[in-house]
């Protein structure tokens, strides 16, 4: 889907609030949470809920003109995330697009988004249109295309949904 680049404040504001909203009705639904007072909704991070060995937003060993498997993992019973947007802490980014998968491989593909619009400007955000669910027990493939073999920093922007006690007594 497409991504939108200069969100105001107020605007991202109100587009995490709708998202937060679905994404702890979904979790009611699908039976993550008894109910919409036992959940929590979080940010999204890399090693807790990515499958990463550390809580930092870092790709290393990407290569050249080639999809890179940055994540993969399965969701748990008690998880669902949404991921809606990204951003680049690096001061030069290499990430040139990624892809949202299904699966191992990925054998489907939920989205594609190019990225380097946001690259233009250290730590801007692109917002995609429409925000992709993982829901729970599902298997994630996340890919990054590099236009440079190296590391970057490509921030996931993304809310987590799980029952209270999980990760946070709330």
């Amino acid at each position: 889907m497409p991504m939108i680049w200069n969100m105001t404040e107020e605007e991202v504001r109100v587009y995490q609030k709708q998202m937060e909203d679905k994404l702890v009705q979904e979790a009611v639904s699908s039976k993550v949470v008894t109910s919409a007072d036992q959940a929590v909704v979080r940010d999204l991070l890399p090693a807790t809920d990515l499958g990463d060995a550390t809580e930092v937003w870092v790709q290393a060993g990407l290569v050249i003109n080639t999809w890179n498997t940055t994540y993969n993992a399965t969701l748990p019973s008690k998880k669902i995330f949404v991921v809606y947007g990204c951003k680049n802490s690096n001061a030069t980014p290499i990430t040139t697009a990624i892809k949202f998968g299904l699966g191992a491989g990925p054998a489907k593909v939920k989205d594609i988004w190019g990225v380097e619009p946001a690259w233009l400007e250290l730590n801007t955000a692109g917002y995609s249109t429409e925000p992709l669910l993982y829901k729970k027990e599902e298997q994630f493939t996340f890919l990054q295309y590099a236009n440079a073999n190296g590391t970057d920093n490509v921030i996931l922007l993304g809310l987590v949904c799980e029952p209270k006690g999980e990760n946070v007594m709330q």
